[in-house]
């Protein structure tokens, strides 16, 4: 067993490489630290303070390879969606929009129960986003059980949305599937203005959201307030919400700039659970019997906390600082028992850059660390003839977890190409304490996976005009959670293995001619190695083990197109549309096991299933010159196997969701009304599926969370810009 091999060793190349970072003189890196502009020329910053939202063909810029650049130069598959984009999609949560990206496949049961894979990746993971990493602000969404929460993050405080499509271990770490960065506004775009926005539906959805937004010399701030309520489509399917989330900040000089987050969230749903195939098709509304009769639900209090410091030295280092706090406090009342559990996760990201410029060439060197510790402790209680009374406890738990990550990176920027080569170094060491009331005895283990070694090779290379062509090569793992390494007797697994991937990938974007739009065309390749199995022995009870590889190929086509770009004065444009703009994204993909087994079965050739074999989706949005709009969203979905056996497959579906809505201005007020049917065709479809459902007993598996038939949402925003 080994357990702190990897940590001297990470600690030592951090501090060889800092300095090597800061001890180059040379004056011309300043230009490193110059923002890159989003915007064209000819554009506004603030459309909002014009009382009408821009929506122009600029150059979209992502940080997410530990660098700012455009877009059509990373070196990488990335999906962005960006504020105008979220804006059009009026989900409580951000989870549903993540499907508009390519490559991306989010299930949505229910508010609290929703899963993310990213190429296929996590598409096997129970009831949780897992496999993937993701991130706010630099703070990491990601416990140390590798379970990333995206659903509690507010999209009223998320600006953009960045997508890393494969492993990014030389930025982030542990990302079997990739990373998802959520980002808040840029200082410079915070503007004066108090807002509130009412959305009303159907099943008894009130979500109410106010928000207040400041910008004084250089003090800037955002503080959003929700209280958000729904009774339900389903049995014991009631939801409450509350979240209060800021993030805001200080420009204490030309060289420092210091930010902050802070979130809280209270959240009470009820837990219908999953249905069998009868009851799906012929009472989509009941829930599973076991959790109607005890009521079960899930109370939970979260919490985030962060400082960010940016400085630059001497013009020529650049120091970006995080530090972070986690917290969670959940009780949950389920058929089989009553859980109880508590998290805190205290953490640091650090990362320092160098530019170092010569007449035909430009080299950055980047490095960093990530490190965080997390406290675990959970209970289980008995409950009472399922009826959710408390009983006697069962057990009680306690899991330290320490995770390091290293990483450096350099970047080669020549006069038509940029080549990037990073490597990422990481260990983590877990110990496990349980008490078991029962048996009345006491076990302890520890687990380490060691030093994990994981490379990144990409370049990017400009063919004719704003078009380029890009390529990576990059090693990707994930470490395996407490569950997945314990014997059902409580004891500690130590031949558990992390998954392992190599992923190749090629692409090509850029822009369509007289900038009428952009496009980005990717194919991927990723070689799962070790891959974790988690089998079922009851109803809340799994063993975990390596037993295979699977194979990950697939083709990503993004692109948009602005027909009539949005002008910022209405009266500008004598047409009578002002804006006509059209998004869409495709996937196809092939994921199947190379060499699995499974109960003696050779599973070998099986498609990996909670996964579709194409998806296609749709944007639309129209507006004419007075302040009418609508926004078209359709999303295509194609069948996809329920079980590792391909025994059961969904019915391929479609969704079209419409949105009419009129912005008016008056004086220093924006008001933006809106109303939009949700599923017009009123099809029938699995908003998530339980991959790999047991039967118990003599029931059927429980495979399905049905989806929302036609419904109808209202919602009205106003802005004051004071």
């Amino acid at each position: 067993m080994q357990h702190y091999l990897g940590f001297p060793r990470i600690v030592f190349f951090y501090l060889v490489t800092t300095l090597v970072v800061f001890s180059f003189e040379n004056s011309s890196a300043s230009s490193l630290f110059r923002k890159v502009s989003s915007f064209n020329e000819d554009s506004t910053t603030y459309a909002d303070t014009n009382m009408i939202h821009a929506i122009q063909l600029h150059e979209l810029v992502v940080s997410a390879f530990n660098r700012e650049q455009r877009l059509r130069q990373v070196p990488g598959s990335v999906s962005l969606l960006t504020s105008a984009q979220l804006e059009q999609q009026p989900y409580l949560n951000l989870v549903q929009t993540l499907n508009l990206s390519s490559g991306v496949f989010a299930h949505n049961g229910t508010f609290n129960t929703s899963r993310i894979s990213i190429r296929g990746i996590g598409a096997r993971m129970p009831y949780a986003t897992g496999k993937i990493r993701a991130y706010f602000e630099n703070i990491p969404l990601t416990n140390g059980s590798g379970i990333s929460s995206v659903e509690y993050i507010d999209p009223a405080i998320t600006d953009q949305i960045e997508i890393i499509k494969s492993p990014a271990s030389s930025a982030y770490g542990t990302g079997l599937g990739g990373t998802i960065l959520l980002r808040s506004k840029e200082s410079e775009n915070f503007v004066p203005v108090l807002s509130h926005h009412l959305q009303v539906g159907a099943f008894g959805w009130i979500n109410n959201t106010t928000a207040f937004e400041t910008k004084r010399k250089k003090f800037f701030t955002r503080m959003v307030y929700n209280n958000g309520s729904y009774d339900g489509y389903r049995e014991n399917n009631s939801h409450r919400r509350q979240s209060l989330s800021t993030v805001g900040g200080v420009v204490l000089s030309d060289r420092t700039n210091l930010r902050m987050v802070l979130m809280l969230n209270r959240m009470k749903a009820y837990i219908p659970s999953s249905i069998d195939s009868n009851s799906y098709y012929n009472k989509p509304t009941s829930a599973a019997t076991n959790w109607l009769k005890t009521n079960g639900f899930e109370d939970g209090r979260r919490g985030i906390a962060g400082m960010s410091v940016h400085h630059i030295f001497r013009s020529r280092v650049l120091l970006d600082a995080s530090f972070f706090s986690v917290f969670s406090n959940e009780s949950e009342v389920r058929p089989f028992d009553l859980f109880d559990e508590s998290r805190r996760l205290f953490g640091y990201r650090l990362k320092t850059s160098r530019k170092f410029a010569a007449e035909k060439l430009v080299f950055v060197l980047t490095s960093g660390t990530e490190m965080f510790l997390e406290g675990v402790i959970f209970r289980n209680f008995q409950n009472k003839d399922g009826l959710g009374a408390k009983g006697n406890p069962i057990s009680e738990n306690e899991e330290r977890i320490r995770s390091v990550n290293f990483f450096v990176q350099g970047d080669v920027d020549l006069k038509r190409a940029n080549l990037s080569l990073g490597l990422n170094a990481y260990t983590s060491d877990n110990k496990y304490t349980n008490f078991s009331y029962i048996l009345t005895q006491k076990t302890n283990g520890r687990y380490s996976n060691g030093l994990v070694l994981s490379p990144r090779l990409s370049a990017n290379y400009r063919l004719w005009n704003n078009n380029h062509l890009f390529a990576s090569i990059g090693h990707g793992f994930s470490p395996p959670s407490l569950s997945e390494t314990l014997h059902s007797d409580g004891t500690i697994k130590i031949d558990i293995k992390p998954e392992k991937s190599f992923t190749y990938e090629a692409g090509l974007r850029g822009r369509f001619f007289k900038d009428i739009g952009w496009y980005d065309f990717s194919f991927f390749l990723m070689d799962v190695t070790d891959l974790l199995v988690a089998e079922r022995v009851g109803e809340d009870a799994w063993v975990g083990r390596n037993a295979g590889r699977s194979l990950h190929r697939g083709a990503e086509v993004e692109a948009q197109f602005f027909f009539i770009k949005e002008n910022l004065f209405l009266h500008a444009n004598p047409a009578f549309l002002s804006a006509l703009d059209l998004k869409l994204s495709w996937t196809v993909n092939d994921f199947r096991f190379k060499d699995f087994m499974d109960q003696n079965k050779d599973l070998k050739g099986n498609l990996l299933p909670g996964i579709p074999n194409q998806s296609f989706s749709l944007v639309l949005h129209v507006q004419n010159r007075h302040s009418l709009y609508s926004n078209l969203t359709f999303r295509a979905v194609g069948k996809m196997p329920m079980n590792d056996l391909n025994t059961k497959f969904t019915e391929p579906y479609q969704l079209l969701d419409i949105m009419v809505g009129i912005k008016k201005s008056f004086n220093k007020v924006l008001l933006n009304a809106y109303i939009n049917v949700n599923n017009v065709f009123n099809e029938k479809y699995a908003a998530m599926i339980l991959v790999n459902a047991p039967a118990f007993g003599t029931q059927s598996p429980r495979y399905y969370y049905p989806g929302l038939p036609v419904y109808l949402t209202a919602g009205i925003r106003i802005n004051w810009f004071y």
